[in-house]
């Protein structure tokens, strides 16, 4: 058993990994942050540590500290030790660390697409810590690193070899990190949030795969988080981390289910567990669910929709024959004023592209679409504008999505003035009300994106999306990179406002979860096609295809 602070009857002589008094402190141009207040755990070989906190908890930190990775400055460790296997990670230099780093210690960083070479191809970057660690020749690498791509579940391990990491989908390229920090077969692995952006079913095979190969390898494990649902697949132990301070900490099971510290117990009532109040006993066998026609006012209708795009990767350079990918396959839907249809699948299935594609923003290949009787799919752009001001978009990323040389005042007041909803006289009163209903400080109305934590951006996003007052709201995964209590707060007021404002929303995600919670209707896509629709809790107790059953069961609990 890992050494729990507090329990000093437990043996710590035999731990792998023994960690005490670990401070670190951020030196910036406001003053002081403490990041890590002194810190101690211990990790035994064959074990699996959970770290779990909300974003700025420290917990990251804690790992880059461990490997020497934090930026020094502005980062500094004020005190503490960190024995792996007898080796002070803290104060052993650079040059021993660098010799531990992939060969006795394995790390796997939450975005591989940022991770990985995008020069390179896979091959050459899992033979590399091989070449260098274990001074291993090109052709033994070779063999070595396509048996790895095997042993991490990619099906065509040769192809997978010879490709690019733009190449691959999410879990593929997740998979060959997780290969590569195997690779030189090191003793600790290191997982920083490797699942957070991956749907529910390749979350599943990630979260096997890593247990699978900890038991099978003897690894000792720490598995980064702010998910306690799949944390709690995967831990032994638990640290529950808040500010860089430690809440709680014990066995997994003992955390989970009879939680000590307050914090501990917010984080596991921040996730989504049940169905969205008023769906509660509506479970009803209703054929027109399943066939995709309501009956009732429809605000939106799709009819059979299409988007194609061209697949320059499988044609030759000898041909020209042109070859395409239906992202998008026939998929015919309603949706009803004042209603939420979540839209369900995995990574791949088509569900931001029908978002996109509804909106104008991708270029639809066959079908309409309809808004309040209205064929937009028809109208030349000049006619179209007037209805977007009726019709808005929140993006998954509202770092990349809002405009970093504009401040909040110029993202808001932007829409208003190009439809001419306000005046520059009275733009200001209609940002401060904006502000408000997306629960933002007034005083904070001339900060850039960059000063504002995630969640924060995300309500500046929202209220970017609503300053036109739509009538159609398409938020696409809009709460996917949350910790589960800002999530829940998004959540909350994605509800009220469509409450208050009567929208219509596509809420697009991967987490079947959080769909329940929020969706009234349920659409589920799988290769681009729309496989099954129903009413949310008539989905969720008695689904139709084996794919959405497939979904529903991957979805993590404890």
């Amino acid at each position: 058993m890992p050494w729990i602070p507090g329990d000093p009857g437990i043996n710590t002589a035999v731990a792998l990994l023994e960690v005490t008094g670990l401070s670190v402190r951020f030196e910036g141009r406001n003053g002081t942050t403490r990041a890590v207040r002194p810190l101690s755990f211990s990790l035994d070989r064959g074990r699996v540590l959970g770290i779990v906190g909300e974003s700025g908890s420290g917990k990251s930190v804690i790992c880059l500290a461990l490997l020497g990775l934090l930026p020094s400055p502005p980062a500094l460790i004020d005190a503490g030790s960190a024995l792996f296997d007898g080796i002070d990670l803290l104060h052993c230099g650079e040059q021993r660390l660098r010799s531990l780093r992939g060969r006795e210690i394995g790390m796997v960083f939450q975005d591989p697409m940022t991770s990985l070479n995008p020069y390179l191809s896979v091959g050459v970057q899992l033979m590399e810590p091989l070449i260098y660690h274990r001074r291993v020749k090109a052709g033994e690498a070779r063999i070595r690193a396509i048996d790895m791509l095997r042993e991490v579940g990619i099906q065509r391990p040769e192809q997978c070899f010879r490709s690019y990491p733009h190449e691959l989908s999410g879990g593929m390229r997740q998979r060959v990190m997780i290969g590569m920090a195997l690779i030189a077969e090191p003793r600790l692995l290191i997982c920083d949030e490797p699942t957070t952006a991956l749907d529910v079913t390749v979350q599943a095979q990630i979260l096997a795969l890593v247990r699978d190969i900890q038991q099978k390898r003897n690894l000792a494990v720490i598995f980064i988080s702010h998910d306690l649902a799949v944390v709690a697949g995967i831990a032994d132990n638990l640290l529950v981390l808040r500010g860089g301070e430690l809440m709680e900490s014990g066995p997994a099971a003992t955390v989970l289910r009879q939680p000590r510290a307050q914090y501990t117990r917010q984080l596991l009532a921040a996730i989504p567990s049940g169905a969205k109040a008023g769906n509660v006993g509506a479970i009803t066998g209703d054929s027109d669910d399943q066939s995709g026609k309501q009956i009732g006012t429809d605000l939106l209708a799709v009819d059979n929709l299409g988007v194609r795009f061209r697949d320059h990767g499988s044609e030759s350079a000898f041909s020209r024959e042109k070859k395409y990918i239906q992202a998008v396959d026939g998929v015919s839907l309603q949706l009803r004023a004042n209603d939420i249809l979540g839209i369900v699948g995995e990574s791949g299935s088509g569900k931001s592209t029908l978002g996109r594609a509804i909106l104008g923003l991708t270029p639809i290949t066959a079908g309409r679409v309809l808004l309040d009787g209205q064929c937009l799919s028809d109208l030349p752009p000049r006619q179209l504008k007037p209805w977007r001001r009726h019709m808005q978009m929140i993006f998954q990323d509202p770092y990349s999505s809002l405009n970093p040389r504009l401040t909040v005042y110029q993202t808001l007041a932007e829409p208003l003035l190009l439809h001419r909803i306000a005046s520059r006289q009275s733009v200001t009163g209609r940002v401060l009300q904006l502000m408000d209903e997306v629960g933002l400080a007034r005083s904070a109305i001339r900060k850039y994106p960059h000063e504002f934590s995630g969640g924060q951006r995300q309500r500046i996003a929202i209220g970017r999306a609503l300053a036109t007052r739509p009538r159609l709201v398409i938020a696409d995964e809009p709460v996917s990179a949350l910790d589960v209590t800002i999530q829940a707060r998004i959540l909350d007021l994605l509800l009220d406002l469509v409450k208050e404002h009567r929208l219509s929303m596509l809420f697009i995600s991967h987490d079947l979860a959080v769909v329940r919670a929020v969706a009234d209707r349920v659409a589920v896509m799988h290769r681009g096609k729309l496989i099954e629709q129903a009413r949310t809790e008539t989905l969720w107790h008695h689904p139709v295809q084996d794919y959405t059953r497939a979904l529903l069961a991957a979805i993590p609990s404890f």
